[in-house]
């Protein structure tokens, strides 16, 4: 999965989702996402130029899309997951938490610190089934915002 063109990894596998920004519409990116390979889209609206090779998916919300598919992958695997959340430091103690148990565990972490309503199911979606053990950290923007 990937909402931004310019980091498209494994796009002959992948899927692209686009955001609506604050400056620009992900839908501006669909066919650069296009000649990189990508033929699977989660979109809000058809493309301008569609293709026959590839299936576009049209939903009401991408971020709530996202967020389903990232919930139905997590459903999926059958071990541990920590999350840590709070105003100051989520990502330091989440990088502590890894160096401490890495060395018994297959960890999977969220990297940097994606911890938003987009980092977090992008995050989740990197487990795997070799991983036994997952770390994430979470910020909320607004109330009930991680509510299902």
């Amino acid at each position: 999965m990937s909402i931004d063109t310019r980091n498209l990894i494994g796009a002959e596998h992948g899927c692209f989702i686009a955001l609506a920004g604050s400056f620009r519409s992900g839908l501006e990116f669909v066919e650069a996402a296009y000649h990189q390979n990508i033929r699977v889209f989660i979109l809000s609206e058809p493309p301008s130029i569609q293709h026959e090779d590839a299936v576009y998916l049209i939903v009401n919300d991408p971020i709530k899309a996202l967020q389903t598919l990232a919930s139905v992958h997590r459903s999926r695997v059958d071990f541990p997951i920590l999350a840590i959340a709070g105003k100051n430091g989520k990502t330091t103690v989440k990088e502590w938490l890894y160096e401490l148990i890495k060395s018994s565990y297959h960890v999977v972490r969220s990297p940097k610190s994606y911890n938003s309503q987009i980092g977090v199911p992008l995050s989740l979606l990197e487990l795997s089934s070799e991983a036994t053990v997952g770390i994430f950290e979470l910020a909320f923007s607004s109330p009930h915002e991680l509510e299902i």
